[in-house]
């Protein structure tokens, strides 16, 4: 959306409201995943976390809207509830709802966060020193994919200093 890509997510998630139940799935799907990009971008966390669970809960979506959903749940906890283990997991289920093998926004994403969120998980106070390592490793096996799918990703130096990070 043209707003979008101005940095106004309000003005355009209000148009993507407009189309979320438009007859064409195409149109409505994009609408719908403008929607929870224009969510997260606003910190709506509450309304972010309804749509995603209606999402979720419901039956027919698809792959990409079901892994932006997950992203969007994962967010959710991660930025409001400072949960980043419940995230991590969140965006694995978004990691994992690649089963067509098409390459998207919304799978780059997830694999970004799910590598982050797991570099966090391994820096939180408290974590044990064999939960540390874990995640550690998990952090890097995710970024790698991250690479081996997106090689110029937009996430790849957020992700770098995540894990680089880890003491």
């Amino acid at each position: 959306d043209y707003f979008e890509g101005l940095g106004k997510p309000q003005e355009a998630g209000d148009r993507y409201r407009k189309n979320t139940t438009n007859e064409s799935p195409e149109i409505s799907e994009n609408a719908q995943l403008g929607v929870m990009r224009c969510l997260a971008a606003t910190a709506s966390w509450g309304d972010l976390a309804s749509l995603a669970d209606k999402i979720i809960g419901g039956s027919g979506a698809s792959d990409r809207l079901l892994m932006a959903a997950y992203n969007a749940r994962g967010d959710v906890k991660l930025n409001k509830d400072k949960k980043p283990l419940d995230a991590h997991l969140d965006y694995l289920r978004g990691v994992v709802q690649l089963s067509k093998g098409v390459e998207s926004r919304e799978h780059e994403y997830a694999l970004a966060q799910a590598a982050r969120s797991a570099a966090m998980y391994a820096m939180s106070p408290g974590t044990t020193a064999e939960d540390k390592n874990t995640y550690r490793d998990r952090a890097g096996r995710l970024g790698g994919e991250l690479l081996h799918f997106y090689r110029n990703s937009v996430w790849k130096d957020q992700v770098k200093k995540a894990i680089e990070d880890i003491k």
